[in-house]
């Protein structure tokens, strides 16, 4: 898992240097597990990141989640609820995540 959210939070550092020319690190970037009551499964809190940008959170979570859809396969599909941008990561690599983890534990327990 955490190479998702790695990989998340270097994409959004980097989008916003490129973008928007800001200092943005990516230990900067909130990201968690999406509430159970929403769809998703990595919510990106956008309200810190929208001061870089002055534009609405509603604004800057649409601009992020088309570019994250856009750039990373994992993510399937995305929705925001107010100043939070819910990810939802496809299942082709929640099975790969998976099946090298089962491979790595049976090479560890020598089957």
């Amino acid at each position: 898992m955490n190479d998702i959210v790695d990989r998340i939070t270097s994409l959004v550092a980097r989008y916003f240097r490129s973008q928007y020319n800001t200092g943005l690190k990516p230990e900067e970037i909130q990201l968690q597990y999406t509430r159970k009551e929403f769809k998703g499964d990595l919510t990106l809190v956008i309200f810190p990141l929208a001061k870089y940008v002055k534009k609405s959170p509603e604004d800057t979570a649409r601009e992020l989640g088309v570019f994250l859809k856009n750039e990373l396969d994992a993510v399937d599909d995305f929705n925001i609820i107010k100043g939070f941008l819910n990810l939802r990561i496809s299942y082709t690599y929640w099975l790969n995540l998976w099946g090298a983890s089962a491979g790595n534990q049976a090479m560890a327990s020598g089957s």
